[in-house]
Parts: structure tokens; sequence; C-alpha cells
């Protein structure tokens, strides 16, 4: 049993989501488990099943309408596919949709656009000249795929966090590796929520392997990058931006 990820709900409950397995075998499926505020579980769901079918869940938030939604991966013939799903706060399914190629491609976090849309963040080593590169995807509140885009195509890149920024695009965070440099950097972009081009990026380089691993957007409007830094340490270090 692993627990990725959890979620403070409106009514001061927790749900944890990730993946459970009676077996190291398998098969795996995707697990959400309601906490109340004592530690008392008050409901499980489960996604997948059957043999071969293994799913984590990888990340989740709470909508605006008081739902649940969760993004991870799905096994395929020929590696995972993302796997996004759409939620009550009673953890019934609403639509669960997913898309990948014929690689390993996931996905590691997702925010809630105006309207209720969905922008997922991950990775994709189906859809990239350089074998691994970040990936996000927008899903409508119905569970269509509005649009994809592959970014860090010619570098070793994956995404690995995701919000809204001030002025309403879509924040991504994780790491790229850059030619000329020995290792990965920290890696900030903010994408236009109507397509998924780039508004700005920036990559914060050291001579050890940098990478973000969450973004939080403040009141002011500031964000709030965290992440690892060895930039100039002979150790890896906890680094916030």
């Amino acid at each position: 049993f692993f627990v990725n990820d959890v979620i403070a709900m409106p009514d001061g409950t927790f749900v944890g989501v990730g993946q459970s397995a009676e077996t190291d075998a398998g098969p795996a499926l995707g697990w959400l488990v309601s906490l109340a505020p004592d530690g008392a579980v008050a409901w499980q769901r489960y996604l997948g099943g059957g043999p071969d079918l293994n799913v984590s869940l990888d990340a989740g938030i709470v909508t605006s309408d008081g739902g649940i939604a969760v993004t991870g991966w799905v096994a395929t013939a020929g590696g995972e596919d993302v796997l996004v799903a759409k939620l009550d706060a009673s953890g019934a399914v609403a639509w669960a949709a997913s898309v990948g190629g014929t690689s390993a491609d996931r996905g590691t976090a997702l925010a809630e656009l105006p309207g209720g849309d969905l922008a997922i963040a991950g990775v994709t080593d189906s859809f990239t000249a350089s074998g691994h590169a970040g990936w996000v995807m927008r899903f409508a509140a119905s569970g269509a795929l509005a649009w994809n885009a592959v970014l860090g195509d010619a570098e070793w890149s994956d995404l690995q966090a995701a919000t809204l920024g001030a002025g309403g695009e879509v924040v991504v965070l994780g790491r790229v590796s850059e030619p000329g440099l020995p290792t990965n950097d920290l890696w900030a972009l903010g994408l236009e929520p109507s397509s998924g081009a780039i508004a700005w990026q920036r990559a914060y380089e050291g001579t050890s392997g940098d990478h973000g691993s969450e973004v939080l957007r403040l009141a002011s409007g500031d964000l709030l990058l965290a992440g690892v830094w060895a930039w100039g340490f002979p150790e890896e270090d906890l680094w916030l931006l």
C-alpha cells in the first residue's frame, strides 16, 4: 500500500490517493482512502481491476464543486498511459480517461482551471525525440482531451508539480537537462491555458542535479517553489525559491 498524495477536503476530512495491492505480484489498484480528522477510515475506493491492469494514483486535488480529481498511470501493453479521473466527494467516479503511446507516460500533478477543466502535468516517453520529456494536457470538465503539449522535446525533462499563476497561466515545475551542462536543472514554466504554449520559463542552474517537486501560489500572487538543490554543495539540500 502506498499513499502518494493527501487531499484536505472542505468538510475537514482527508483523502489519501495512491496504490493498493494484496501481493508484490499484483494486480495493483488505484486507491483512495478517506480519513476522519481523528484518523478513522470513512471509506475506501479502488480504480482498476483485472490480472493485467495495474493502476497507480500519484496526485489529487479537491475541485471547486467539492469533488476530487486524480491523476497517475494505468498499465498498457507498451508501458503506461496517463490516467485522469473525476470523482465526487464520496469517491464515486464521474468519469475516467487515459491517454498515451507505446512507451511509459505518467501523470504526476494537476490543477483545476476556471470552469472545471483540469490541467495535467507529467512525463512522456512516447512522444519525444529525447526519450523522456515533460508533458502537459488539458481535459475538459466532461473528461474530453482539449490539448496536449510536449515540453523540452529536445532535452531530457519531466514535470512534478502544477498550479495556476496569478495571470491565469498554468505553472508547472520539474527538471530539464540542458546542452552543455553536466546534469539537470530545476525548471519552471508558465503556459497559456488555451493552448499550452509557453508564456515564460526559467531554469535555475547548478553544477549538480537540481529539480523542483512542488509549486504553490501565495496570496500575493508570488510563486513558492520547493525542490532539491545540489548547486555548490557536496550533497543534495532542500531548496525553497
